[in-house]
Order: C-alpha cells, then sequence, then structure tokens
C-alpha cells in the first residue's frame, strides 16, 4: 500500500484513543511526536541536541503516556530497534530514539504543501465569513 495522510498531533486526545495502547498506537504515537526538525533540549540541566525524525524522552514517561508497564515499554523499543524501525540512544534518565524512515512518513515538502493548502482555505474561509456567506460546519454532539 502508498501513499500517506496527514494526522494532528491532538488525535490522540481524541475520545477513539483508549489505554492501554495497542503496538500500533504506540508507533503513530512515536511518529507524530517525534521532532519536525533539528533542535535542542535542555534535559536535567544537559542540553541535548534532537535531529528531525527523534524524540527524546524516558521509559517511564512512555510507559505513562501509554498506559504500560516499563517491561512492555521496553519489549517494544527492543522489537521495534531489531525491525529497524527505530534506533535507539539510552542513558541513565533519558532515551533518545529516532524512526528510521521519519522523512518517508513525514515528507518536508508534503508538509510544507499541506501547511500552505490549510492556510490559502483558512483565508478563503475567512474572506467567506466576512463577505457575509454561510459557512457548513460540524454540528457538536453533547
Amino acid at each position: 500500500m502508498e501513499g500517506w495522510i496527514h494526522l494532528h498531533r491532538t488525535i490522540f486526545e481524541s475520545k477513539w484513543v483508549q489505554k492501554p495502547f495497542t503496538y500500533l498506537d504506540a508507533w503513530i504515537w512515536l511518529c507524530l511526536n517525534a521532532n519536525w526538525q533539528d533542535g535542542v533540549c535542555n534535559w536535567d540541566n544537559q542540553i541535548i541536541e534532537i535531529k528531525r525524525g527523534q524524540i527524546l524522552t524516558s521509559q517511564r514517561k512512555l510507559a505513562k503516556i501509554w498506559g504500560w508497564s516499563q517491561k512492555r515499554v521496553r519489549t517494544f523499543l527492543k522489537r521495534a530497534t531489531k525491525w529497524n524501525d527505530i534506533g535507539l540512544e539510552t542513558a541513565s534518565k533519558w532515551t533518545m530514539i529516532t524512526i528510521c524512515k521519519y522523512d518517508t512518513y513525514n515528507n518536508k515538502g508534503h508538509t510544507e504543501d499541506a501547511q500552505k493548502t490549510h492556510k490559502r482555505r483558512t483565508e478563503d474561509d475567512n474572506i467567506r465569513s466576512k463577505e457575509g456567506k454561510e459557512l457548513k460546519t460540524c454540528r457538536q454532539s453533547g
């Protein structure tokens, strides 16, 4: 199967996502929470460089977010490393996870195009609103 979809990072706030996470939920969470650009992070007064496609976290934090035991997190990370889905670097207080095919899953060019399209649609909606034309919106339940 080829192609891709955009998922907003807030999808994990949806009522459809329940704990404990499945392995697929955890994988998607990693892909969505990886840095989308290079940066740095201050972790316990230590400045750590983070590249695009990496996540600086801890196994304890992942266990809490995913609703898993730390042993299950370790098993998942070992399996993903064995399958060459992630690279893993651990220190005493943190874990650096690198999504191996991050650019395949989150193509920067497509992301920039989608952001431009979203901005254009938002601007068009604002223009229509100002012109007094009715916009269709989703009804919110209860």
